[in-house]
């Protein structure tokens, strides 16, 4: 049976957990990994500072988004994690594609 979820998360720690209307399964919401398992799953990925984060429904994969800026390299970044699995489906630098209209950042 669909249902629709209203996902209503709070800001902690600085973090911005944005609410998200979700139409998925019953089951799919609670077999999910909690926000905690995405945040932890997300650091050991790609250490850094999480500025965002939302469950969201991806090609009928529900998923978590993570947004953050590396400890490594200052980048943006978005890891996209399997909410069922734990899985990393995607880590997609935000930098690159900011300035792949302009070139590389070196030019001027």
């Amino acid at each position: 049976m669909n249902a629709v979820k209203e996902i209503m998360l709070v800001a902690v720690a600085g973090i911005v957990f944005v609410g998200v209307a979700h139409s998925a399964k019953d089951d799919d919401l609670s077999q999910a990994i909690t926000a905690k398992q995405a945040i932890d799953i997300a650091q050991a990925a790609k250490p850094g500072r999480i500025y965002e984060l939302e469950l969201e429904d991806d090609d009928d994969i529900l998923a978590w988004e993570v947004e953050l800026v590396s400890s490594e390299d200052s980048s943006e970044y978005e890891i996209l994690i399997n909410a069922t699995s734990g899985e990393v489906i995607e880590i997609e630098n935000e930098d690159d594609d900011d300035w792949s209209l302009f070139g590389s950042k070196s030019q001027n």
